[in-house]
């Protein structure tokens, strides 16, 4: 067993959530301590609308600003300088590293490492150990933690993202070096305004197809991000059917229209009547959801016969204008809906009733990658991950990347990689390569958590670059 001395000296210096030494001791107003990485994973995995609760006494602890991304919550929260301080002086950073042995073993003279210990207890169990006391009647309840579990938890990958290119969709006239105009497309086809990229969509064989609200045009784009072809075309949003088709949705002429692009060409398949101005556009397994602005904003929902079905969106606290943007996420079966009008983003059920809403100043374009809902937020310059009570969690896409207007999204995800596009309201688009949410420890353990409560572009020069850019935590 552990000695007094020793129980004193850990309580003081280990952290409630980990149970090892204290890094970077924040303090919460309970006077309560944990690592500020510990923390920000706590908080990740137990945030409120307004704060959290205090992993040792459960009391509400408030944040100053509970709109910002949670990732962000335990900087907040004041480090404990003088503490630390005692921490590097003692050195007990590197007494904790030291190998643990089975304190029952131990009391019968047999030296067995430890590999797992009671929070409740404070003592440090083998394997054998370990299970007995988890199966004894009056222990049943209490936390048995994995030593391996705690260092791999310190040491896990951090969700990062990379810009692979930055490409201009602005077509212009090319020039000949005697000054003279090439041979290319008529002048009345090239871009006369900037262009304002509303939406987007990759094929099935890489290249991108960029909806240009500003010069009202759809544009396609290789592999390398050349220009191929231009069609004009009023419309504002676009989503890949599969097989090189898309839809696009034509708020003006209230009509969805969809096209064939195997070929390269915008080869034109048939159109759809909305009734009311359509908007955002999405897939929900093998059918269609267009956002529109009627009398009341409705989701129209289109199946693979062309049939129609109308669900109205309840108003809520936040009175939605239009659904500029809409996404769904299929695992579970909600829509996600974004008004700039309104101010506001909202979560709904198939029948339209509301889940979660959030005053958002500037929400913008949404995807789904890998089960998490993406939001471009105009506000705050960011591509956040939004969990699924409607908080940001992190923001994988900031200002610090050269964004300056985040508008639309859109993402590709294939074997281990995860591409996504974004533009940026003025005539570059952006690409960025992912790391799977998935693979952020953070991320894994909210996502597994939710499963357990359910249940119960520029120069090619710049092109071969890899920048490192927003790591994450």
């Amino acid at each position: 067993m552990a000695s007094e001395e020793e129980r004193t000296i850990d309580n003081f210096f280990v952290c409630a959530i980990c149970e090892q030494c204290l890094q970077e001791p924040k303090e919460l107003p309970c006077k309560h301590m944990a690592c500020r990485d510990c923390l920000q994973n706590y908080i990740l995995n137990n945030a409120q609308d307004q704060g959290f609760e205090c992993p040792s006494c459960k009391k509400l602890i408030r944040v100053k600003e509970p709109n910002r991304p949670l990732v962000e919550w335990a900087d907040k929260i004041p480090t404990n300088y003088e503490l630390m301080n005692k921490l590097q002086k003692m050195n007990l950073d590197g007494r904790d590293k030291r190998v643990k042995f089975c304190e029952p073993c131990m009391g019968k003279f047999i030296e067995v490492l430890a590999s797992r210990h009671c929070r409740k207890c404070d003592i440090y169990f083998c394997d054998n150990c370990g299970n007995m006391h988890w199966l004894l009647k009056g222990s049943d309840g209490h936390k048995i933690v994995y030593l391996d579990h705690i260092e791999a938890f310190k040491r896990d990958p951090l969700l990062s993202s990379e810009l692979n290119v930055i490409f201009n969709v602005r077509h212009k006239p090319k020039i000949g070096s005697g000054g003279n105009n090439l041979k290319t497309l008529s002048n009345d086809l090239y871009d006369e305004v900037r262009c304002l990229v509303t939406g987007a969509c990759f094929l099935d064989d890489g290249c991108i197809v960029i909806v240009d609200q500003g010069n009202k045009k759809l544009k396609l784009f290789d592999t390398y991000y050349h220009f191929i072809t231009a069609m004009s075309m009023d419309a504002y949003d676009i989503v890949h059917l599969g097989n090189f088709l898309v839809a696009l949705t034509c708020p003006c002429e209230k009509m969805m229209r969809f096209y064939n692009l195997q070929e390269h060409k915008f080869i034109g398949t048939g159109d759809i009547e909305t009734e009311d101005m359509c908007y955002g556009l999405c897939l929900m397994n093998d059918k269609i959801v267009v956002g529109c602005a009627g009398s009341v904003p409705n989701l129209k929902i289109i199946d693979e016969n062309g049939e129609l079905r109308t669900t109205q969106i309840q108003s809520g606290k936040f009175s939605l204008k239009i659904p500029y943007y809409v996404t769904y996420i299929n695992s579970k079966s909600y829509f996600y809906v974004s008004d700039i009008d309104s101010k506001c983003a909202k979560c709904l059920k198939a029948d339209g009733s509301i889940v979660w809403e959030r005053e958002i100043k500037d929400a913008r374009g949404l995807a789904v990658c890998r089960d998490y809902l993406l939001m471009a937020r105009q506000d705050q310059i960011t591509v956040d991950i939004v969990n699924h009570e409607g908080q940001c969690m992190k923001s994988i896409i900031s200002v610090k990347d050269g964004v300056n207007k985040p508008h639309a999204i859109c993402v590709k995800c294939y074997d281990d990689n995860i591409s996504l596009l974004l533009s940026d309201d003025t005539d570059l688009v952006s690409v960025f390569t992912l790391e799977d949410p998935m693979l952020d420890r953070a991320m894994n353990a909210y996502h597994n958590r939710r499963k357990v409560s359910d249940a119960s572009i520029t120069s090619d020069s710049m092109k071969s670059k890899q920048t490192r850019l927003c790591s994450i935590l």
